[in-house]
Order: C-alpha cells, then structure tokens, then sequence
C-alpha cells in the first residue's frame, strides 16, 4: 500500500526494458470490479500476470487481455493460454530477423 489512496506492487520484469517496475493505481479504480487488460506488445506475459495478481489483491478480476502484437517466439502468448486467460492479440509474429527486417506472422 503506497499510501491510503493507492496500490503499489513490484512486478518482474520488463522484457523490453530489462528491469523491475512498479504497477501503481487508485483504491477507488481498481477495487471490486472486472478489468480488460489491453498491451502494446506481449513477449514473455510478466504485465498480464502482475495486473492479475494486483488485481486479485482489491477483489476484483482480469475478465480479458487485449494484445496488439504478441511476439509468438517468446512465451508468453502461450503461458497465458496455458493459464486458462482469455487473450485476444492483433498480429502474431512469428519470427523477427533483426538484421534483414523481415518478419513472419502467424
């Protein structure tokens, strides 16, 4: 508890930045509702699993996630399917060729 307005959890790890972040809300907006997650990207599902646990914490629930672009050769598409979440994602990619600019999709 950040102070008596705010949640503040620790969350592990940023894949795109390499470093711990902090998830930081209003009692009054997350307490005792239903939440849809949406994310630019998803690579190993650290963002997805850390909003779910925060937000089962104030009683409420992750109902969906929304993913822009889920980067398939990583995990985390597939540890949220495993986990049983409902997960909706724009494009799936993949392979990326960081040195020929070539991306494939699923």
């Amino acid at each position: 508890l950040l102070d008596d307005d705010s949640y503040v959890q620790k969350s592990c790890c940023s894949f795109t930045k390499k470093n711990d972040y902090f998830l930081t809300s209003q009692k009054k907006l997350l307490e005792n509702k239903k939440i849809i997650l949406l994310d630019d990207f998803l690579a190993e599902g650290n963002v997805v699993f850390n909003v779910k646990n925060l937000l089962e914490q104030v009683n409420s629930s992750l109902i969906a996630t929304g993913i822009v672009i889920s980067k398939d050769f990583q995990p985390g598409y597939q540890r949220l399917l495993a986990a049983d979440m409902d997960v909706y994602r724009q494009a799936g990619i993949k392979k990326m060729d960081p040195l020929t600019g070539v991306l494939e999709y699923n």
